[in-house]
This record gives C-alpha cells, structure tokens and sequence, in this order.
C-alpha cells in the first residue's frame, strides 16, 4: 500500500531538515578551515531563527571532536574554538 498524502509531506519536511542540517555543518566547518587558515582558533556563528532549532544537534556533533563549542541561546551564537595545527 502506497504511503498516504500526509506521510509523503511529513518524509518531505524530514528530508527539508535533514538537508538544512547539512548545509548548516558545512558552512561552519567551512568557516572553521578558513579562521584556521588565517590562523586564528576561535570563531563565532550566528544561527539565525530557522537554523536555531538545530543548536542541540550541532553541539552533539562536535561533542567527540577536538572543536569546543557553546551556544548561547539568548544571542543564538555558537562559540567555537579548536587548537590549531602544529606548524611545520
């Protein structure tokens, strides 16, 4: 049996996120490798309204990684640091 009309809408709106998701990590590993670049260790990434709903989601990807970061919910702003690599 076919999935019904609001299935199809809820897996769209499920893919929708899940690409927001993606393109949201993206652009702040970008950001990262290109602070990094520049040599500086420390950025700060505003989520805007649409993108805060993920803040949790963010933070737990970066949990096992060496990027520290927070989030504070009054400002929307994720503050991340990492160490920078050894100079050769």
């Amino acid at each position: 049996m076919p999935p019904d009309a609001e299935e199809l809408r809820r897996r769209t709106e499920e893919g929708k996120k899940n690409m927001e998701f993606k393109e949201l990590m993206e652009s702040i590993n970008y950001d990262i490798n290109e602070q990094t670049r520049f040599g500086l260790s420390s950025t700060v990434y505003t989520l805007g309204e649409s993108k805060a709903e993920f803040a949790d989601a963010v933070l737990d990807h970066f949990s096992e990684s060496d990027v520290n970061i927070q989030f504070n919910e009054d400002t929307n702003k994720l503050h991340i640091s990492w160490e920078l690599p050894e100079q050769e």
